[in-house]
């Protein structure tokens, strides 16, 4: 099986409409999303992309692929008490010097909060310049911009930068099946619906925040906090206010959030990440599950996404402890994988069927 199949890689796909809102337009934005001079030299920026994470072992080794692909220099991940693994894939990705990872077990029962104060306590998030705290079922597309660095180029008098997500349904799909998420889930809710308003935001290290949670860092409101457009995001949405604005015209936050119905049910199972007794409403995967659009932009990333996970997974023990981690959560798919797992030290197998 060949590991460098081409797929077609669109240019742009439904772009999303322009949406009003309430937040005022920062008048510096447009001078700068100019482009550079070509005579400017261009220093790398540290990026910093944070997650706390439990049981999402099946998903976790591409999550970081795709993250590597668009640029993040850095990535520092939290996870709490896994059952299915977790613990061990993040403790070999540490070891190869993939990311960074904290080991956030025993947080009283508020497991994000718990992991973000660690991760801005830390040595790494000091040195970094710019941070991005999303969950592991979230990936940040940037539009023609070619990866993060890129991106942040073009806000370099801003503190704060709001990405609108873009709520991706579960196409049909019942159960799991093995493959990158990007192929498997293309159909999302419509550009203008609410479920969109909510937003993940990067912030600039040594801006003032006195920390971050979810959604938002933490601290005084401020002009300088924008959407991705350049629209002020209004002061009480800053401080934890419900959003009423959308806009994914230079990049969207792709949130597949219910995945196939057996995922959503491998996410009831774990529970919630925020407050560990809160439960999943059994409606929740009827509401988030829209499949009214579908968007393609994430797809120009497919071959820089296929050479991390490639490289990732020629990795002496990674390719198993991912198996046994599919298997905690899937048995029904033990034989076909197994029958693959058996030639995984002498050629890597396609990431699509492992």
């Amino acid at each position: 099986m060949s590991s460098t199949a081409q797929f077609p890689v669109p240019s742009s796909s439904d772009p999303a409409p322009q949406l009003s809102g309430t937040g005022a337009q920062l008048d510096s934005v447009g001078s700068l999303t100019q482009e550079a001079s070509t005579d400017a030299v261009r220093i790398p920026m540290k990026t910093l992309l944070v997650a706390s994470i439990k049981d999402e072992g099946p998903w976790l080794v591409e999550w970081i692929a795709y993250h590597r692909a668009i640029g993040f220099s850095d990535i520092l991940i939290c996870q709490n008490d896994s059952t299915d693994g977790t613990d061990a894939l993040l403790s070999r990705l540490s070891d190869i010097g993939e990311i960074t990872y904290i080991d956030n077990s025993g947080c009283n029962g508020r497991p994000q909060l718990s992991a973000y104060r660690k991760a801005y306590e830390s040595d790494l998030y000091r040195s970094a310049d710019w941070c991005l705290c999303i969950d592991s079922d979230e990936y940040f597309v940037p539009h023609e911009r070619e990866g993060v660095d890129d991106f942040l180029q073009t806000y370099t008098e801003m503190d704060a930068i709001a990405v609108n997500w873009l709520n991706f349904g579960s196409a049909g799909n019942d159960v799991w099946q093995p493959g990158l998420l990007m192929d498997r889930f293309t159909r999302c809710a419509a550009p203008d619906c609410r479920t969109n308003f909510h937003f993940k935001s990067f912030h600039r290290i040594g801006a003032g925040f006195s920390g971050f949670g979810p959604h938002r860092p933490w601290g005084d409101p401020r002009d300088r906090y924008v959407y991705a457009d350049g629209t002020i995001v209004p002061y009480h949405v800053q401080e934890a206010g419900l959003p009423d604005y959308i806009n994914h015209s230079r990049a969207q936050i792709n949130h597949y959030s219910v995945r196939s119905r057996e995922e959503f049910h491998r996410k009831q199972a774990r529970g919630d990440g925020f407050v560990e007794t809160r439960v999943y409403n059994p409606k929740k995967f009827q509401i988030l599950n829209k499949n009214d659009s579908r968007n393609l932009s994430i797809k120009r990333f497919h071959k820089r996404t296929l050479d991390q996970l490639f490289r990732l997974m020629s990795d002496r023990d990674l390719p198993w402890l991912h198996y046994k981690s599919c298997m905690h959560h899937f048995k029904s798919y033990a034989a076909s994988l197994l029958i693959l797992m058996t030639n995984v030290f002498v050629e890597f197998p396609v990431y699509d069927f492992v």
